[in-house]
Order: C-alpha cells, then sequence, then structure tokens
C-alpha cells in the first residue's frame, strides 16, 4: 500500500544553502585567481576559512601572498581522491572549498577517462563501453560529494573549443563540415547542470555567465570579479535553516570490490595469518559484510569500501615493513657469519704462516750449525 506521507505537498520557502560554482575558461583567464577573489569575499562575509584542493602543481600557491586559505595538493586524480579531500574539507569546518581543478578527475591521470582505458585493457574483449560500467559510479560519487557537501564550493574548469557538424553545400553537394561554437569544459557533458551558477572566463579575464539560478546575474558579464561577487552571493544564498537530510548511500562499484579482493589476495600471499585477523577485524566493524567465516566487500557501502581498501594498504605495508627488517637481521647475521668466517680463515692463514716461518727458522738454524 503506498504510504500518502511520502505524496504529502508542503508550501514553498527558501532554505539557507550552499553555493555550488563553476568556472571554465582556457589557461590564463584566471580562473584560480577569481576563485579565491570570490572565496575571499564569502569568508569575509561569513568568518570561515578557505581551502584549496590544487591538482594544478601548486599554482594557487602563486597567490599564497594576496589571500589567506589553506592548501591540499593531489597528485592521483582518481575520483575517490576528490571525494576523501572534499569530505576532510566538510569535517574540518572550512565555509569555502576551491576545487582547481575538476578536469583532471576526469582527464588527469588516474581520472576516469584513463581508469575507463585500464579496465578496458584488461579485460579481454578490450571493450570500453563495458568498462564504463565500473566507471560511471564513481563519477556519480563525486559529484554527489560535489552537490552534498555542507560547505560553499567553487570547482574551476579546464576548457577546449566545441565544434558541431553543419550542412555546407560544395560544388552541389552537401558535405558535413565541423564548426566552432565555442568552449567547452574538460569534464563529463552536462557536468554544468550540477551548478547553481555556471561561467565562463575568457583572456580579458571577464566572467560570462551562461547559467544561474541568481536571476539577476543571468546572462551577466562581470570584468575581473573581485570578493564583492562573493559578499553578493552570501546575501542570495541566505534563508531560513533547512532541515537536515541524511546522505544518500550507494552500494560498493563493481571495481571497488575487484581492488578489495586483490588487496586481501596480496596480504594473504604476504601473511596468511595477518589475512585471517583482518577478516576477523574487518567482520566486526562491517556485520553487513560478514558471510559464513568469510567478508563479502559486495555487500559494502561505497564510503565502507574506501575505509576498507585503506585498512587493507596499511596491513599489507606493516606486514611488507617487517618483512623488510627481518630481510635486514638475516642479512646482517649473513654479514657477520661471513666476517667471522673470514676471520679464522686469515687467522689460520696467519697461524700457518708463522708455523711456516718457524719452521723455516729451524732449518736455518740447523744449516748455520752445519755449516759452522
Amino acid at each position: 500500500m503506498t504510504n500518502d506521507q511520502q505524496f504529502s505537498f508542503q508550501p514553498a520557502k527558501k532554505y539557507g544553502s550552499f553555493l555550488r560554482l563553476a568556472l571554465a575558461g582556457p589557461s590564463g583567464s584566471g580562473k584560480t585567481f577569481t576563485a579565491l577573489e570570490v572565496a575571499t569575499g564569502m569568508a569575509r562575509r561569513t568568518g570561515g576559512r578557505v581551502a584549496v584542493i590544487d591538482t594544478e602543481h601548486g599554482s594557487a600557491l602563486l597567490y599564497a601572498d594576496l589571500f589567506e586559505f589553506d592548501h591540499l595538493e593531489l597528485d592521483d586524480y582518481d575520483p575517490r581522491n576528490y571525494i576523501k579531500a572534499i569530505d576532510a574539507a566538510e569535517k574540518a569546518g572550512y565555509a569555502v572549498l576551491i576545487i582547481d581543478s575538476l578536469s583532471h578527475a576526469w582527464a588527469g591521470p588516474g581520472g576516469a577517462l584513463e581508469q575507463v582505458d585500464q579496465i578496458a585493457k584488461r579485460s579481454q574483449s578490450g571493450n570500453s563501453f563495458t568498462a564504463w560500467r565500473d566507471v560511471t559510479p564513481l563519477q556519480n560519487r563525486l559529484i554527489e560529494a560535489l552537490t552534498g557537501a555542507r560547505l560553499n564550493l567553487i570547482a574551476t574548469m579546464r576548457a577546449k573549443s566545441e565544434y558541431v557538424l553543419v550542412d555546407k553545400t560544395i560544388n552541389g553537394r552537401t558535405v558535413k563540415e565541423p564548426k566552432k561554437v565555442g568552449l567547452a569544459p574538460i569534464q563529463r557533458d552536462g557536468v554544468e547542470y550540477e551548478f547553481a551558477i555556471f561561467g565562463e572566463m575568457n583572456l580579458s579575464h571577464e566572467l560570462v555567465i551562461s547559467k544561474s539560478r541568481v536571476a539577476d546575474l543571468q546572462d551577466a558579464i562581470i570584468d575581473r570579479p573581485g570578493p564583492e561577487l562573493g559578499e553578493r552571493l552570501v546575501d542570495w544564498l541566505a534563508g531560513e535553516v533547512a532541515p537536515e537530510r541524511p546522505k544518500a548511500r550507494r552500494p560498493v562499484a563493481p571495481d571497488d570490490v575487484r581492488e578489495i579482493v586483490e588487496l586481501f589476495t596480496e596480504l594473504k600471499a604476504l601473511d596468511r595469518t595477518e589475512c585471517t585477523k583482518q577478516v576477523r577485524m574487518l567482520r566486526g566493524a562491517y556485520p553487513h559484510a560478514a558471510q559464513g567465516s568469510g567478508f563479502t566487500s559486495a555487500r559494502l557501502w561505497a564510503d565502507e569500501a574506501d575505509e576498507v581498501r585503506d585498512i587493507l594498504r596499511a596491513a599489507i605495508a606493516a606486514v611488507s615493513a617487517v618483512s623488510a627488517d627481518d630481510g635486514d637481521d638475516e642479512a646482517a647475521a649473513d654479514d657477520a657469519a661471513e666476517d667471522r668466517a673470514r676471520g679464522e680463515a686469515e687467522a689460520a692463514a696467519m697461524a700457518s704462516e708463522a708455523a711456516a716461518a718457524a719452521a723455516a727458522s729451524e732449518v736455518a738454524a740447523v744449516i748455520e750449525g752445519a755449516l759452522i
């Protein structure tokens, strides 16, 4: 029977919300600088702090003498690392988080496109279409983290030229010809719809708003946006306190399951006892994933899979370190044994030489006595 309460309409209210702003543009258009300007204005009005997730090889640090912010540099652009960094910023209580840039989660080392290629290469068919079944859930989790984080978020994205095919008549024949229609962000198609405000930065450092839920910003062209834009956005975001909504949980992705199984296999090969210990511990921590006497990672939630992966990696690192220490001890013992054997051999040789010298002296003495 349908629960009527689930379909009960209520009077509309404007609740206070968090900013979701995306800035796309070519290199040199001022994306990072503009993001810091807007974030500074918001932090000034709210009294909060600014954090930057930097995937541009520390480029945000070039402005550390102009703006006050905390900095985190990523060098592996797996979407799961972005999710963890967003979660860390939220837990740390930052008012504004800048992601500079979101493009690397799509097209950077370890990003979605590279993961699709790697999965396709590992498969027998080499079909990248089926690989998307594993990677799409990761991308969806990243978008969910962006839209669900309880802080103001500004994401920059690199841009590329966008083309469409148009009909053109040449010598009486109609052919398709590419036509440049503008710039498109380097991310999954349609990502701009996930943001309340989406704008493009040009090389004149103008922000051209192409999508906005702020009515008076729609289609606006803002020359060199400054902190005042951030202050203006704080005013627009104000509203009644929104009721707390629990975050939706997603099931674990197949690629995560495979990785966890590989980690278990690696740990078992290194130390079977430690592997058994970890299985027991994980069964207690995640009872819904316990099956018989084993542990089934396919029953985990996506966020739990991240935790289990970190636990297993730490266990493998610890076992490997002990093995390395044991190897060092064995090598040291072998070296000591070799030293002892070498010393004994040298001592024996010296004794032999001394005995030979003594015998030679006796012979010389006999010969000398005979001569006398």
